[in-house]
């Protein structure tokens, strides 16, 4: 079985919902200080080579991310997305509520300046946590233990802190906090097409907003002219169905291009001053927050510690 080397960070299935009858899309691009546009196959953009690759493990492992959790979060997701787009009414089972919940997730750290921050970020983490293991070994040593620090790593397996990236890469996607409170939210699917211009979409697509607050939304283009809509009750969706469709996509389309980076697709080309005027206009979040370190030292240590 071949290993795949080429990892999208927006998925082709998703960006398959903005081809035009050539079945290919428009997307806008910075280059050297300028955007530019060019029309190409969903296969060929939104992507980047060994970009999950986890560098310090065995070649199939060390793709693992992408050839197993990327591509089963993404199968699964397909079918959510259709039944989005197509307004099937029957009610969603938990298997699939919970693709579509993984995939959402998983567009706020997929992206390559993510990824790039995650990995690294996690080797500091478990250097972390040997350093904590080393200061408090004899407190934390546990009677099957080597006598010294030296001699209990000397066991440890070399590929150990690659394999924590692996798992914190997936972790952070698959993340067992966030996702019930996205699983258990109302949620809606809003047809723009009588807006006079269409939804755009790029490689911060996601307009997600305050999961604890009362007034907690996400917002995610999944066509030209359609929005998926969650809330912890449907006020969001009706405000959004109620309002005029050309100045709700007008405004949706400010936040996904302000938030992209490098990248922004739709239809065509006619949207090519505004996307050049406010590309990357908006400060990216911070990847991994203070709090989120604290946690995975904590976690690093004790696996360190339990020997896991």
């Amino acid at each position: 079985m071949s290993i795949p080397r080429k990892h999208h960070y927006i998925t082709v299935f998703y960006l398959k919902q903005w081809r035009g009858p050539d079945r290919r899309l428009c997307e806008y691009k910075r280059v050297v200080g300028k955007i530019v546009t060019r029309r190409t196959f969903p296969d060929g953009m939104g992507y980047e080579r060994d970009l999950y690759r986890i560098d310090g493990l065995p070649e199939a492992l060390a793709h693992e991310v992408e050839s197993k959790f990327m591509h089963f979060v993404d199968t699964e997701a397909n079918y959510a997305l259709q039944k989005i787009i197509a307004g099937d009414p029957t009610p969603w089972d938990a298997r699939m509520r919970s693709a579509w919940v993984r995939f959402i997730l998983s567009l706020r750290f997929r992206n390559p300046e993510a990824v790039t921050v995650i990995k690294q970020q996690m080797l500091d983490v478990w250097k972390a946590g040997v350093d904590y293991l080393r200061n408090n070994y004899p407190r934390l040593r546990r009677a099957t233990d080597p006598p010294t620090f030296d001699e209990y790593m000397a066991r440890t397996e070399p590929d150990a802190p690659y394999k924590a990236a692996l798992r914190f890469l997936q972790e952070i996607i698959d993340n067992q906090r966030v996702g019930p409170t996205i699983f258990n939210m109302h949620w809606s699917r809003v047809a723009l097409g009588r807006s006079t211009i269409p939804l755009l979409t790029s490689d911060r697509p996601l307009d997600m907003h305050g999961l604890a607050a009362k007034e907690a939304y996400i917002v995610l283009p999944v066509s030209p002219s359609m929005l998926f809509v969650a809330g912890h009750n449907d006020t969001w969706a009706k405000r959004l169905s109620a309002a005029n469709p050309t100045e709700v996509v007008k405004r949706i389309n400010l936040t996904i291009v302000s938030q992209a980076r490098k990248l922004v697709w739709g239809v065509n080309d006619q949207q090519i001053r505004f996307v050049r005027n406010r590309l990357s206009s908006s400060p990216d979040r911070p990847i991994i927050t203070d709090e989120q370190k604290r946690q995975a030292i904590a976690v690093a240590a004790g696996r360190h510690n339990t020997g896991a």
